[in-house]
């Protein structure tokens, strides 16, 4: 009476362990299955993102061309003897001084 008792929890024991592994089998498989999806769904989000920045660049643009002037301002012109006083007052009290057209040689004037 005890063989046949252990035989049949041994059965027992073989049913419920490989029904455990079926079901533990198809969970992985559907994780898999889902992280295969991952990546498409992902891809799209970012097609979709994408299509919205490229629409909000349009209507900025757009906005820009209307709202901004057709010619640029053009640049000052300096004369030269305001950049030389410019320079002067920036050097005031400085010891060296930089005369254009002179080459210096390292030493302080």
């Amino acid at each position: 009476m005890g063989v046949p008792f252990l035989l049949v929890i041994s059965f027992l024991l073989h049913i419920v362990s490989l029904a455990a592994i079926y079901f533990l089998f198809k969970q992985l498989t559907a994780k898999q299955e889902k992280n295969k999806q991952l990546p498409e769904d992902f891809l799209e989000l970012m097609d979709t993102y994408l299509e919205e920045i490229r629409f909000e660049n349009d209507k900025l643009k757009q906005h820009l061309e209307k709202h901004t002037p057709r010619t640029l301002p053009q640049k000052r012109k300096y004369s030269r003897n305001s950049v030389r006083k410019a320079n002067e007052r920036a050097f005031n009290g400085c010891h060296c001084r930089f005369e254009p057209g002179k080459r210096s040689n390292g030493n302080v004037h």
